[in-house]
């Protein structure tokens, strides 16, 4: 399991390094930075997910209100 460096060469803070040698590219990564730049991505996605949950709970209890008023 692991990053396709090509792949995350698109990506310009996690630009691989390319080792050349014997007339062969060799591409590497430095996955100490790969798994920093996802933890601080998956921070982001948790702030949006509490608020999405925030805004569905209250969503849920007017909706309730609105079904017991009636």
């Amino acid at each position: 399991a692991g990053f396709i460096a090509q792949e995350v060469a698109e990506i310009p803070e996690l630009l691989p390094y390319v080792d050349v040698g014997n007339d062969t590219e060799l591409w590497g990564l430095n996955y100490n930075s790969v798994f920093t730049y996802a933890v601080a991505g998956l921070k982001e996605l948790d702030a949006i997910v509490q608020v999405q949950q925030t805004k569905i709970e209250n969503l849920e209890a007017r909706l309730t209100a609105l079904e017991t008023a009636n």
